[in-house]
C-alpha cells in the first residue's frame, strides 16, 4: 500500500482502502492467502508487538465496519503513542485528517486555537462515534487523545459537539 492511498484511507475514511489493505497484507504474509483472517492475524501481532494489551482489541475486518470489531481507548491512545517513536511517523501523521483544514475534520475545530493543530482519526458506525489522534496545546506540548461514544441520541451531532469541546478544554490546558 502507497502513502496516497494510506491518505485517502484516513483522511476521507475510505473503508474499501482500509478492507483492501487487510487483505494486501494477509497476502504478503502467512501462507500468503490474502484472506481478511490472514491479514487480522497480521494486525494483531503488530498491535501486541506495540505494547497494546491484547484484551483490549478485536479485529474482524479491516474497516471497522464490522459489529463485532471492538477496541477501547486505551489500545488506540498507546497506539498512538508507539506510532509517535517510530521513524516513519511524520510521514504517517501527515496523512491524518488536519482540524479545519482537510478530509473529515475540514468542518471542525477551525477556531484559530485549534485550526491546524487537530491531527486525529474519526470513527462512525451506528450510533457510535470516535475521534482519537495528537493535539497541539497551547504550550506546544502535543498530547495524545482518544475519545469514543456509544449509544448516543440518533439523527443528533450532541456527542461530537462535546468530543470537541473535550479537545478544546485539553487543548487549553495543555
Amino acid at each position: 500500500m502507497c502513502s496516497s492511498d494510506l491518505t485517502v484511507t484516513n483522511k476521507v475514511s475510505q473503508n474499501l482502502h482500509a478492507e483492501l489493505w487487510l487483505h494486501h497484507l494477509g497476502k504478503n504474509t502467512y501462507c500468503g492467502d490474502g484472506s481478511t483472517v490472514a491479514g487480522a492475524r497480521l494486525v494483531r501481532a503488530f498491535l501486541e508487538n506495540a505494547g497494546v494489551d491484547k484484551d483490549d482489541f478485536v479485529f474482524f475486518d479491516g474497516s471497522g465496519l464490522s459489529g463485532h470489531d471492538l477496541v477501547t481507548p486505551r489500545a488506540t491512545a498507546r497506539l498512538l503513542q508507539y506510532a509517535s517513536t517510530q521513524p516513519w511517523f511524520a510521514d504517517w501523521k501527515k496523512t491524518l485528517p488536519v482540524g479545519g483544514e482537510d478530509g473529515s475534520l475540514i468542518s471542525r475545530f477551525g477556531k484559530a486555537a485549534l485550526k491546524d493543530h487537530v491531527f486525529a482519526k474519526t470513527g462512525t458506525l451506528g450510533e457510535a462515534r470516535a475521534l482519537s489522534g495528537y493535539l497541539e496545546g497551547a504550550s506546544g506540548k502535543t498530547v495524545i487523545f482518544s475519545i469514543m461514544v456509544g449509544n448516543h441520541r440518533p439523527q443528533t451531532n450532541e456527542d461530537r459537539d462535546v468530543m470537541d469541546k473535550v479537545v478544546a478544554a485539553i487543548a487549553a490546558a495543555n
